[in-house]
């Protein structure tokens, strides 16, 4: 989940219109079936993956509020 946003938050700004629905589907459909691989392979009850999302979503959220970006 991280990495996905991290990746959305970095290219967003920079991309094209076109490009953009293209990184909002990544960013959406890259963790999710991570998280259900993890499921489906039985190495992670659905708490766990959950869990792994919202901890994901919260640090992103908190560095891209403090970071130097959000400053300017």
């Amino acid at each position: 989940m991280t990495f996905a946003l991290l990746i959305f938050f970095l290219f967003y700004p920079k991309v094209s219109e076109g490009y953009r629905t293209a990184l909002i589907i990544f960013s959406i459909l890259f963790p999710l079936l991570i998280g259900f691989s993890r499921i489906y392979l039985g190495v992670h009850y659905f708490s766990y993956v959950m869990g792994g999302f919202t901890l994901g979503i919260f640090w992103v959220m908190l560095m891209a509020g403090l970071g130097p970006a959000a400053k300017s």
